[in-house]
């Protein structure tokens, strides 16, 4: 059975079953090296040979828990099932996925500031938070110690609990 129509000019597999990234308009030139890429074409997602997005992107980066697709600077959020985020979203730059044990969070970025949502995203705290932890884990500042999320505003402490209180350290 064709899972992808031969109309596309690629197709790529993504993390959510049965769902595919179509390429339209990508176009490859023979070169002394062998084929290189000539025309990178529009991005698109395929599900069962319907098209869950029109293919407008100049990229789409697909997982598990939400679906990134940008044009220029502009980013669309959508969930695995392609409807947009339940939120406004137009300011967010980056959503950033972390599993600690059974806890999932994503943390999204608006400018510099960063806030916690759920895996339903749901907001759990406002874009409150700044820094970066710069470790092979975390892109963002939230760290997971003993069921809360470590927040370090420049050597001041933050704990943040799962429903969204925020903590200063020692109290």
């Amino acid at each position: 059975k064709t899972a992808v129509p031969f109309t596309y000019s690629d197709a790529y597999s993504s993390p959510l079953a049965g769902v595919f990234i179509v390429n339209s308009g990508q176009i490859y030139k023979k070169t002394e090296y062998g084929f290189e890429e000539a025309t990178t074409g529009k991005y698109g997602l395929l599900r069962n040979g319907t098209l869950m997005t029109a293919i407008k992107y100049d990229e789409i980066y697909v997982n598990n828990d939400y679906i990134i697709a940008e044009i220029g600077k502009q980013k669309d959020f959508f969930q695995p099932n392609c409807q947009p985020l339940p939120f406004k979203c137009d300011d967010i730059s980056d959503i950033v996925g972390q599993a600690e044990g059974n806890t999932a969070l994503l943390a999204y970025r608006i400018g510099a500031k960063w806030g916690l949502m759920n895996t339903k995203f749901e907001k759990i705290t406002e874009a409150n938070f700044w820094g970066v932890i710069e470790n092979e884990k975390n892109e963002h500042p939230f760290t997971y110690d003993n069921g809360l999320f470590l927040v370090d505003q420049g050597g001041l402490k933050f704990y943040v609990t799962r429903k969204g209180v925020v903590l200063k350290e020692g109290l």
